[in-house]
């Protein structure tokens, strides 16, 4: 925590901490620039403090503000607001809904959980942390920034950026969005690529130490793409998830979890970078691996819908179930065998605790499996009805619980399951049994004869189960799961 002495702030110390809210911005009727003092502050220490997805190598002066009396705890906890624990209605609708309130209004990724007025955590601030803070700023050439936001705003008009992006709100039944203001933040990285994120208000979008207005574009257009998408219209979610529900192809499920993220990439690496570049940089572009995104299946997937989603929006028409079988087919060619791995099949999932004392083995399975996103709940109580494993059928999940527990699971799993899984937990120690729920989900139920059994297992099975599978797997006999054989 600050110290008493650093909360006491005078008044000449609030109109210090009051210039990190100077701003200029670019005179647009399209999305407006931004370039913010206090907005590159948050920004820094939110992505040092870890609430945030950014480039963490263009942030690390974390260590050097710990000294000067910045306290990560306090400015986590100033900044985070509360999850809202309800669920909408409206999901409750389909099954395969990802996240708590669908597509709208929520992110996968970003600064949705943040609060959006900075202002309470950048007051609690000590003076040596908030002047180097400014120190920092002029080290990251405020005047770059204004010369990119300007140059950003040029080449958006030269390639009409805001009607590429009316083109993609069509696509999810969204008729008026006002444009989201672009928030610039200077970092010291000398990469082309860089990572954007948003919140409720802004679009945040790193620039890098060489960086030009045309260089960030495509950027803008894939967080903008999101925007839109977190919008859809309910008739277009309807139609366009029934045609998910519909398929029985192997790679349904994972092309389903990509889905939002490629198109997003597909419009901004894809469609936009392709007005900005000579046509041989573009195919140089295209052809090298992960250039359009840092991961290999949204990278070849986004590549190979780049057709598919020019067609669609040349068509003026939504996003549908024809379009979902379409997407789910370029999946099935692109993705292969990998749509049966564990890993693709838990981008998006659930993870249910039986109780408080799982977060090792959650934290594996979330680094082992690279889960984007995972809805988390702890069941105190038993009432596991209420988790997202219960109320979303077609949403594959881990369970991870010991024998003295299973009982406060049975919104999620059966009796004879509970009855099974507490039998063989107590004969072998420990073992995993998969359930489908339908042809598109399962649910991995980890059960040890105590916690520390269940974690053990858990290492196990991620080193020995690759592919989804359904029934029993034992730990082998050699195995040291805590008295297996006593």
């Amino acid at each position: 925590m600050v110290a008493s002495m650093d909360r006491q702030i005078t008044h000449s110390w609030i109109v210090l901490i009051s210039t990190l809210l100077w701003a200029v911005v670019t005179p647009t009727t399209h999305a407006k620039v931004l370039v913010s003092r206090e907005q590159n502050a948050v920004y820094h220490l939110d992505c040092a403090t870890g609430l945030i997805l950014c480039t963490p190598s263009a942030f690390s002066t974390l260590s050097s503000l710990e000294s000067l009396g910045f306290d990560a705890t306090s400015w986590r906890r100033l900044r985070t607001v509360a999850a809202n624990s309800s669920r909408s209605a409206n999901t409750k609708r389909h099954s395969w809904l990802p996240t708590h309130d669908s597509w709208h209004g929520v992110s996968s990724r970003g600064t949705t959980n943040l609060n959006p007025d900075p202002s309470e955590a950048l007051q609690s601030l000590p003076r040596p942390v908030a002047a180097r803070l400014s120190d920092l700023w002029q080290d990251r050439q405020r005047s770059k920034l204004d010369h990119v936001a300007l140059q950003l705003e040029l080449r958006s008009r030269d390639i009409d950026l805001p009607q590429t992006m009316q083109s993609v709100a069509a696509l999810f039944g969204v008729r008026t969005s006002p444009p989201p203001d672009i928030v610039l933040i200077a970092t010291t990285d000398s990469r082309r690529g860089s990572i954007g994120t948003r919140d409720t208000q802004f679009l945040f979008v790193e620039s890098p130490r060489d960086d030009t207005g045309r260089n960030r574009l495509p950027v803008v257009a894939h967080e903008w793409t999101h925007h839109l998408f977190e919008q859809m219209s309910h008739r277009v979610a309807d139609d366009l998830l029934n045609g998910f529900e519909q398929s029985h192809a192997r790679c349904t499920t994972p092309a389903y979890h990509l889905l939002e993220e490629v198109i997003a990439t597909a419009v901004g690496d894809g469609i936009v970078a392709a007005s900005l570049y000579q046509s041989a940089d573009d195919t140089a572009y295209r052809s090298t691996s992960e250039s359009f995104y840092a991961d290999p299946d949204i990278d070849a997937m986004a590549k190979a819908i780049v057709p598919l989603l020019t067609r669609q929006l040349s068509s003026g028409a939504p996003l549908d179930r024809k379009f979902a079988a379409d997407y789910i087919a370029l999946a099935e060619q692109v993705l292969g065998r990998r749509c049966a791995d564990l890993q693709a099949r838990m981008r998006m999932s659930a993870v249910v605790q039986s109780g408080p004392n799982f977060e090792a083995p959650y934290q594996l399975l979330r680094d082992r499996l690279e889960i984007r996103t995972a809805l988390i709940d702890v069941v105190n109580d038993g009432d596991s009805n209420a988790t997202a494993l219960a109320q979303y059928r077609g949403l594959t999940g881990i369970v991870l619980s010991d024998v003295d527990s299973l009982h406060r699971l049975e919104g999620i799993a059966d009796q004879p399951v509970r009855q099974a899984l507490a039998a063989v937990a107590n004969s072998q120690g420990a073992a995993v049994f998969a359930v489908p729920r339908n042809p598109h989900a399962e649910i991995y139920y980890i059960v040890g004869r105590n916690p520390a059994a269940t974690a053990l297992a858990t290492v196990h099975f991620l080193a020995q189960k690759r592919e989804r599978f359904s029934g029993w797997w034992l730990p082998l006999k050699g195995d040291s799961i805590p008295e297996r054989d006593e």
